[in-house]
């Protein structure tokens, strides 16, 4: 018989000084239809770093006042401690103009207290969770690529459609003489400089042209590319 693989559990902390509120939203999440989270709660904000730097967390939901800090700082605090976690602020009616001051700052959204115990908590922290994972995966593949583009001798240049230049690899950087930092936006006839190796002229870049004809292009033999020094 073949053995089921045991789902991960989303890993929650619920940081509020209020155990009442605590325990709602601890409930409405373990009675979640379609998912299920590990959850922990710290009382102070104090409590909640340490936690996060013993262990990763998928979410964090934090209340706006706490007794060792209040309103945006809290956001901060947490968001510095865990700035690729996503959170979510929990807050009553009054306190929406301080949550949406945390919103400004990074953080996905809020949810007031008379919805701590519904469906809502769950169904968004499960589309929230998904989403970020999804952008890790993203963001883990390109840096991959990043890595790899970097480690090789070949100079890889790469433009948006207009033929500006979104991506240089070092050894890119070295063959033109540009920074990436200074090269992105640029158009790639500024920054890759050919001329004809015979008569000298200017050529039109063949990058422009493969995105105007949508098909391959090739250099011409004999072609000259200008280091931005000359």
């Amino acid at each position: 018989m073949a053995r089921r693989t045991a789902t991960r559990r989303a890993r929650v902390l619920i940081v509020t000084t209020a155990s009442a509120d605590a325990k709602r939203i601890a409930e409405g999440l373990r009675d979640a239809p379609h998912e299920s989270f590990a959850i922990e709660w710290a009382s102070r904000l104090s409590q909640a770093l340490k936690r996060l730097h013993a262990r990763r967390f998928d979410a964090i939901l934090a209340n706006l006042s706490l007794a060792d800090s209040q309103d945006v700082d809290v956001f901060a605090a947490l968001s510095a401690a865990a700035p690729r976690t996503p959170i979510m602020m929990l807050c009553i009616a009054d306190d929406e103009a301080v949550a949406m001051a945390a919103v400004e700052r990074g953080s996905l959204g809020y949810f007031l207290k008379e919805h701590f115990a519904s469906h809502l908590v769950s169904q968004s922290l499960r589309n929230i969770i998904q989403g970020h994972q999804v952008e890790e995966t993203v963001f883990n593949e390109k840096e991959r690529a990043e890595i790899t583009l970097n480690s090789i001798s070949d100079a890889v240049i790469g433009t948006d459609l207009s033929a500006n230049v979104a991506y240089l690899n070092r050894a890119a950087e070295t063959m033109t003489g540009w920074q990436r930092a200074e090269a992105s936006g640029q158009p790639i006839g500024k920054i890759m400089q050919i001329i004809d190796g015979k008569t000298r002229r200017s050529m039109r870049n063949p990058i422009e042209l493969a995105l105007k004809l949508n098909k391959p292009m090739a250099l011409k033999a004999g072609t000259i590319m200008i280091r931005r020094d000359g």
